[in-house]
């Protein structure tokens, strides 16, 4: 009786999901948007409700950065071939940063 070769079974891969750069990128500027945002509203309360230029400054800057992160995790979710949760969180937290700069601002101008 011929015996069987115990060669190892091979698992076939049909996907291979890495998390690209950009990825990465627009989730870390989302939490720096993020913390920008909190940092000069904190700052602003904490002098009384009187911003500074540079509170104004870091705020535009946050929204760039926010606009710039959702760009990219929103081409990070609809590309089929890596995972998809850093962009979602990249794109949550870039979301509430640019809408809470845009409602900072138009209280500002009321």
């Amino acid at each position: 009786m011929a015996r069987r070769s115990k060669r190892p079974k091979v698992k076939s891969k049909f996907t291979v999901k890495e998390t690209k750069l950009s990825t990465i990128f627009g989730a870390s500027l989302g939490v720096i948007s993020m913390v920008t945002v909190l940092l000069m509203l904190y700052l602003t309360f904490a002098r009384g409700g009187e911003a500074t230029l540079s509170y104004g400054f870091a705020g535009i800057l946050a929204s760039v950065f926010s606009v710039t992160g959702l760009i990219l995790s929103i081409l990070c979710i609809n590309d089929h071939y890596q995972p998809h949760a850093l962009g979602w969180l990249g794109l949550v937290m870039n979301g509430i940063a640019a809408l809470s700069m845009a409602g900072i601002l138009y209280l500002g101008m009321l």
